[in-house]
């Protein structure tokens, strides 16, 4: 029998695979100049030395320990005494958070720790009555992720415990606007999970923080394709970013001390390829929703 149309066959299944197979994963930049694309060639300098994380990066990637003083609006969201995501004073009786973070929890089982930089300790420790979705928030996708939470008691305000200021309605931040994130990401995050997920161990015990900057709005958008809206914006900083477990946390105008966003959500962490996106504070509708709730 000829053994042309075996090699035939053969020749068809090499073809076949070629066609099909997967483009080969980008390769991690060996230097800031994989950044150029989003901050061009000045990028800050001692930004560029940091260390390169993969998607699934670690905790705050790039940051450093913060002392709660400096950053006294942040709280820790708990559930059932463990920490999920982080959160910001709006005032003695309410928080602000990710909608992601509080969907489909009975109060009950939630908590608000204010005063403190060390995780689970110190501090003050509220019950929570009540958590807010924004009503156009649909479980599983990005937009309107925007919570509100009612105290059950009073914060006692002092230099670790301040309501944060907020942008006034329609206040877009600047691009490159540095900008401050902090919270108690995980020591080593997970593959396949965002910034929020189940408590876990191997969190940091000290409170982090990093600072990043406002990335123009039609490159991100180009980046996320179809998936940025009105209620987002997005931050980046070579080798920093915010990564899982800091859900919910402040990002706040470090010039101007306004929190100008909210930890949401993003393709892995520190990668070059994708911002942080975060909710836009100053999005008319997002700030409505929040002033109807806290009267801040």
């Amino acid at each position: 029998m000829s053994s042309a149309p075996t090699l035939v066959l053969v020749l068809l299944a090499v073809v076949l695979a070629a066609l099909v197979a997967p483009a080969p994963a980008r390769a991690a930049p060996s230097s800031s100049a994989d950044w150029d694309w989003l901050f061009g060639p000045d990028a800050d300098d001692d930004a560029q030395d940091d260390d390169y994380q993969r998607r699934y990066g670690i905790d705050i990637v790039g940051g450093d320990t913060a002392d709660i003083k400096t950053v006294p609006y942040q709280v820790s969201v708990e559930v059932n005494s463990a920490h999920s995501c982080g959160g910001s004073v709006l005032s003695a009786r309410w928080v602000l958070t990710a909608a992601h973070c509080t969907y489909g929890k009975d109060p009950r089982w939630l908590q608000v720790r204010a005063g403190t930089d060390q995780l689970q300790r110190g501090g003050s420790l509220l019950a929570v009555r009540r958590a807010v979705n924004h009503p156009k928030y649909v479980h599983g996708h990005q937009d309107w992720d925007v919570s509100v939470l009612e105290l059950a008691g009073t914060l006692s305000f002092g230099s670790t415990i301040k309501a944060v200021t907020l942008p006034a309605a329609g206040a877009e931040p600047s691009t490159n606007t540095a900008v401050l994130a902090s919270g108690w990401g995980l020591t080593q995050a997970q593959k396949g999970k965002g910034r929020s997920g189940r408590p876990a161990p191997n969190l940091p015990q000290q409170l982090r923080k990093v600072t990043v900057r406002v990335v123009q709005r039609s490159t991100c958008a180009n980046v996320y394709r179809g998936v940025l809206t009105d209620r987002m914006i997005c931050a980046a900083a070579p080798g920093k970013d915010t990564c899982t477990y800091d859900s919910g946390g402040p990002l706040v105008d470090s010039a101007r001390g306004v929190q100008v966003g909210v930890v949401s959500w993003g393709q892995g962490c520190a990668d070059p390829n994708y911002p942080g996106v975060y909710v836009h504070l100053g999005n008319k509708d997002v700030r409505q929703f929040i002033k109807s709730y806290a009267g801040v």
